[in-house]
């Protein structure tokens, strides 16, 4: 192991990590059980339960979490992208591929809601062209 990934090691044993980070980096940063002191937890949100079992994460560590529903969704976006309860005009078509895309998760509702806030009609349609 280079000395630098030592030194990261070491610092994890008492580090709380939050990460958004593709899996290939998290790996890398977080690789073994072991280089975390007693107390750590790891958190980590996917909706691919396989990545969880090839990581040998047991059954009793997962917890499935209800999605929102899609009034619920469109809500909580539109109070980011809006600062009101419902999209008006032609953001109503575009809010819905929004809330397609998320799938009910607050995460993406929230950033993509806040990012999109005050943009033309047309960013819209090239942002979701783009996570889409």
């Amino acid at each position: 192991m280079e000395q630098n990934a030592f030194k990261t090691v070491t610092k994890l044993e008492n580090a709380k990590i939050a990460s958004g980070m593709p899996l290939a980096q998290l790996q890398s940063l977080a690789g073994k059980r072991d280089w975390f002191g007693p107390g750590s937890r790891i958190l980590i949100t996917t909706r691919d339960k396989q990545l969880l079992v090839a990581h040998e994460v047991e059954e009793e560590h997962i917890l499935n979490l209800d999605v929102l529903n899609n009034d619920e969704a469109l809500q909580l976006f539109s109070m980011k992208a809006f600062k009101t309860h419902q999209p008006v005009g032609e953001y109503v078509e575009l809010s819905e591929r929004v809330l397609e895309y998320a799938g009910g998760l607050p995460l993406p509702l929230k950033v993509l809601g806040s990012f999109l806030i005050g943009r033309s009609a047309d960013l819209w349609r090239s942002a979701i062209c783009r996570v889409w």
